[in-house]
């Protein structure tokens, strides 16, 4: 009889914990991957898994990503829907590739906190974050990568430089993906953007969701105009520049 008591109570016992494990599950949130996220990463690797081999990547398929590496087998990263999730390089001798190749088109890079978005062309118009660090760390400086930036991307000569997207003493990356050809004149010292760059840094505890919109025209990969919106101390500021063609 004692026996059976016993079982009797382990069987309630059992029961009554399934039964708590299912209403627990139902309240435990599930992250779903749409169709159509899956279809983009399958897209994406038929369509551009032959030039990432080309120029030296290595891939890795997963469940629903693709995994860029180098060819010493760093992670350089991660393809997802139609955003690639990377991270820059810190010394002059690991600046990240994937970020300084020929972009994708119509594609989100999201580097750190901020997220490059591309066009059709595969041309970044917009550059976003939504708040800047109290403390910034600097990514290496070189005039090789500001001049990848500018002549290759149809900066023009005499007249342009390679400038940053987000400011290098903003914490703005080096990589090829940050630089756009600028007017010298815009850009330099005492300029309207160098101006703008020097408020952010001075006042970006107080400045939020700042967005630059790159406006081209036609074919060209030279902006010709930036337009810069944020929101300092809750009111929204609009600043627009004319990259000029001459000085």
């Amino acid at each position: 009889m004692k026996k059976i008591l016993l079982y009797l109570t382990v069987f309630i016992f059992a029961l009554s914990c399934k039964k708590t494990i299912k209403r627990a599950a139902k309240n435990i949130p599930v992250q779903i991957i749409s169709k159509q996220v899956f279809k983009e990463v399958k897209h994406l690797s038929s369509k551009n898994w032959d030039k990432l081999k080309d120029l030296g990547f290595a891939l890795k398929t997963k469940k629903n990503s693709i995994e860029v590496f180098d060819d010493k087998g760093n992670l350089l990263g991660s393809i997802r829907g139609d955003q690639i999730t990377s991270t820059p390089g810190f010394t002059t001798k690991t600046y990240n590739k994937l970020l300084d190749s020929k972009l994708f088109s119509n594609f989100k890079y999201k580097v750190e906190n901020t997220i490059y978005q591309t066009d059709e062309k595969g041309r970044v118009i917009s550059v976003f974050t939504s708040n800047f660090p109290r403390m910034i760390i600097k990514k290496p400086r070189n005039p090789l990568r500001q001049g990848l930036g500018n002549l290759p991307k149809g900066g023009i000569k005499g007249v342009d430089v390679g400038g940053h997207g987000i400011a290098n003493r903003l914490g703005g990356i080096s990589e090829v993906i940050n630089m756009f050809p600028m007017n010298k004149k815009l850009n330099g010292n005492g300029g309207e953007w160098f101006k703008l760059e020097e408020f952010v840094e001075n006042n970006r505890k107080y400045i939020k969701d700042f967005n630059i919109k790159f406006i081209y025209k036609d074919n060209s990969h030279r902006p010709d105009f930036f337009r810069a919106t944020y929101i300092y101390k809750g009111e929204v500021v609009v600043k627009t520049f004319v990259n000029m063609k001459t000085i």
